[in-house]
C-alpha cells in the first residue's frame, strides 16, 4: 500500500480546476439580469464595487460571491458578473433605493428583523 502526503503547497492543475468548478456552483445569478427590474449598468456597476468592498471589510471571500465574466455580443465584448444568493442580496442592498426592488427588500428586511 502506497501512502500519498499532499500539504499546503501542493499545486495541480486539476485540483485548482476542481476547485474552481465548486466555487462556480454557488454563483447562480447574473448581475445583468437586475436590468430588467430597472437597474443600469451603472448602478449595477457601483453597488457590486460597494458590495465587494464590504465583503473585503468583513474579512469574507470575495471570490466566492463575485466572479467577472466575459460575454461576447454582435462583436461586442461585454463584462458582467456571476453572484452567489448572498452577494446578490448585498448588491440589491447597496443598489439605489429609487428602485423599487431596493426598496422592497429593504423594508422586508427591516419587517423580518421586528418580529
Amino acid at each position: 500500500m502506497e501512502i500519498t502526503i499532499f500539504n499546503q503547497n501542493y499545486n495541480n492543475v486539476v485540483i485548482d480546476q476542481f476547485e474552481e468548478i465548486m466555487l462556480d456552483v454557488e454563483l447562480k445569478f447574473f448581475a445583468s439580469d437586475m436590468l430588467s427590474y430597472g437597474f443600469s449598468v451603472q448602478e449595477i456597476d457601483g453597488a457590486i464595487e460597494r458590495a465587494i468592498q464590504i465583503c473585503q471589510t468583513a474579512s469574507i471571500p470575495v471570490r466566492n460571491n463575485f466572479k467577472s465574466i466575459y460575454l461576447s455580443n454582435n462583436r461586442e465584448i461585454l463584462c458582467d458578473w456571476k453572484l452567489s444568493v448572498f452577494s446578490r442580496k448585498l448588491v440589491i442592498l447597496n443598489a439605489a433605493a429609487s428602485l423599487p426592488l431596493v426598496a422592497q427588500f429593504q423594508l422586508e428586511l427591516l419587517k423580518m428583523d421586528s418580529k
